[in-house]
């Protein structure tokens, strides 16, 4: 929820925003955010996590959903890296499967954001996988499993592909895309 912060308000019940569609008010819960990563098949999970807060959300709230799929907690704390160590600290006491480096936007400068990744890999425990979301490029990509990150999800190639443009050959060429219809 990091990037649509601007338009949406984090309480302890959930996330509460405007509906893209209509404008319709909408509420976000933890246990619904849950619910619909179920009805999708998810393999792995994340929480609704709380960035304003807390840095540790609600155990009881995710003790259900860890005994069925691969929770992965989030660990917060914007550039700050003693909320970091904090975060981490609690976090890896839920043992969940997997823990997650959220809250890091791509708005930060790249030593900023590798600041934050290698404090966090290196106060994770190495037998759980370590998941850096929201990775903006293919550099940042290498350079996330150089500082101990196993995992990690990517918006550049559906920002690449919405663009028209895609890789081949190591080279990044614009494509003319037409309907066959």
């Amino acid at each position: 929820m990091v990037s649509l912060l601007k338009l949406a308000k984090v309480t302890e019940e959930g996330v509460k925003f405007l509906s893209p569609y209509d404008g319709t008010p909408m509420l976000l819960t933890p246990e619904h955010s849950i619910s619909l990563q179920n009805t999708i098949g998810s393999d792995i999970i994340m929480q609704l996590d709380d960035v304003i807060v807390t840095t540790s959300p609600d155990a009881v709230r995710m003790k259900a959903a860890m005994e069925r799929q691969n929770l992965f907690c989030i660990i917060q704390g914007g550039l700050d890296l003693e909320m970091r160590k904090i975060c981490c600290e609690e976090m890896v006491k839920r043992d969940t499967p997997g823990i997650a480096i959220g809250g890091l936007s791509g708005g930060e400068a790249k030593v900023e954001f590798c600041k934050v990744v290698d404090a966090c890999t290196g106060w994770l425990p190495d037998y759980k996988p370590r998941y850096v979301m929201g990775v903006g490029y293919p550099e940042d990509l290498v350079v996330c499993v150089a500082l101990g990150a196993d995992m990690f999800d990517c918006v550049w190639p559906t920002r690449t592909a919405v663009s028209s443009d895609a890789l081949y050959s190591l080279v990044r060429r614009r494509l003319v895309l037409r309907s066959s219809l």
